[in-house]
């Protein structure tokens, strides 16, 4: 053999299944993009290059369907959100609201007790008053009773 002659290491292309081809293609395609290297500079030939693309646009078509889905996923969460939202709103608003009525009830329930306790010193005083003055009249009639006794023992009535 001549120096210029070299043994080749190349595979023919009419040999290999065109379906595993593509697979390989996808594979190293996905794996240069998340790695983060362009696909134009790999160094791809031939049949191969329109599998790039195809590949390519798969990985665009596969990003594009995440996104839309993604997409709907928050639009859903930010309905709920708002719903909820809302929802918290409306109860925050009816507890203030209860909050408020009832404090006017608390006050209202404290001016009526305050007159209770007026009136019911009122009446305690004139209980004691009047037990003043029943003890008063049972003295006197005690002691007109006695005056009655003390009579009837002198005319002889007793």
């Amino acid at each position: 053999m001549s120096k210029t002659a070299t043994k080749s290491s190349e595979l023919t292309l009419t040999s290999v299944d065109p379906r595993v081809r593509m697979k390989e293609v996808r594979a190293l395609v996905a794996n240069a993009h998340k790695q983060g290297c362009r696909i134009d500079l790999m160094d791809f030939t031939g049949d191969d290059i329109a599998r790039s693309q195809i590949a390519l646009q798969d990985l665009l078509t596969k990003e594009q369907t995440k996104h839309a889905k993604a997409r709907g996923h928050i639009v859903d969460q930010k309905d709920i959100i708002w719903a909820v939202t809302m929802m918290s709103q409306m109860v925050a608003d009816s507890a203030t609201e209860n909050l408020l009525r009832d404090q006017d009830k608390f006050a209202h329930l404290s001016n009526i007790n305050a007159d209770m306790e007026q009136e019911c010193n009122r009446l305690s005083e004139g209980w004691h008053q009047t037990q003043i003055a029943l003890d008063e009249t049972l003295s006197k009639l005690a002691a007109a009773m006695q005056t009655v006794k003390t009579m009837a023992e002198g005319t002889n009535l007793a």
